[in-house]
């Protein structure tokens, strides 16, 4: 009979940002598919520790569901000193929303059009050269230290607050290089404001279909993208869970909501329930094994 009631799908995020975005396009077609009311509720903080805190100690009946991230999920029990809750014990995974992929930036005062040419023009101006993050432990950070530590580059990391003024920082020439989501790091690429270098999807991105991936140049480990999904706290009954992975699998095929998030640059991601916990596992041990090598921590 599940649900007799209203569902809460906590978001760890302010509202109007891409990841609200997300849950309530999900919760509205999970509102039609059930005949009860899913309910979006923000509880924004800490990276979206603190929504999911929340979860980790809501009653395990289905009624209080997460929007797992990769930020709350995978890099902080890592990045973090204190973290309220595990992030492995404490939810079960139930299927992923989809995932987005990114691209390279470089600043269209740097004197390359390609990788090899960016790591030519790092090389001969060893200290001179910087890239924006998006803030400490976000994925426009780790991301970047990752293809730097592939690459061999060696460039000063400039925290801004935010991605977007992390590329805006490019697009002024304040810094070299960053790294952004590619629906909107194309956005300067189209207008001519910054170099597109490189993507880190799997396959090439459609707004950026002459920009190589990564895997192409050489460095498959360089496959990197962000990735948001559905959780509900460990214990929550697997008839429960396993209805929300059927119904949460159909509503992702739909036509209309495959469209709405492709224009949002999210690109499809299916895995099953028994597939998403393992994946989020090995993401843990992925970004946990990066944030301990650069040695950064948040207190």
């Amino acid at each position: 009979q599940y649900p007799v009631k209203p569902v809460r799908i906590i978001v760890g995020f302010a509202p109007g940002g891409g990841n609200d975005v997300i849950s309530c396009l999900v919760a509205h077609k999970l509102t039609i598919a059930f005949g009860r009311q899913f309910v979006v509720e923000n509880r924004p903080g800490a990276g979206g520790m603190i929504g999911a805190d929340v979860v980790a100690k809501a009653a395990p009946d289905g009624y209080t569901l997460l929007h797992a991230t990769q930020a709350a999920n995978a890099v902080a029990p890592t990045l973090y000193a204190k973290v309220p809750y595990n992030a492995v014990r404490d939810f079960v995974y139930i299927g992923p929303f989809g995932r987005q992929a990114s691209v390279l930036l470089a600043a269209t005062k740097v004197p390359a059009n390609n990788l090899k040419e960016l790591v030519e023009h790092v090389g001969r101006n060893k200290g001179k050269v910087s890239y924006g993050g998006p803030g400490i432990g976000l994925s426009g950070h780790l991301g970047m230290e990752m293809i730097l530590h592939a690459t061999g580059m060696a460039v000063l990391h400039v925290p801004y607050k935010g991605s977007a003024s992390a590329s805006q920082s490019v697009v002024a020439g304040e810094t070299e290089m960053t790294l952004d989501l590619v629906s909107t790091g194309s956005v300067y690429v189209n207008a001519g404001k910054a170099t597109p270098i490189a993507v880190t999807g799997q396959a090439r991105a459609p707004q950026l279909p002459n920009t190589p991936t990564f895997s192409e140049l050489g460095f498959p480990d360089l496959v990197i993208y962000t990735w948001q999904g559905l959780a509900a706290p460990a214990g929550t009954p697997k008839d429960v869970v396993d209805k929300l992975q059927r119904d949460l699998q159909a509503i992702k095929s739909t036509p209309e909501l495959r469209e709405r998030l492709a224009r949002m640059g999210i690109e499809p991601f299916d895995l099953s329930s028994a597939e998403f916990g393992p994946f989020v596992q090995a993401e843990s041990k992925r970004w946990g094994d990066l944030v301990r090598r650069i040695g950064v921590k948040v207190e």
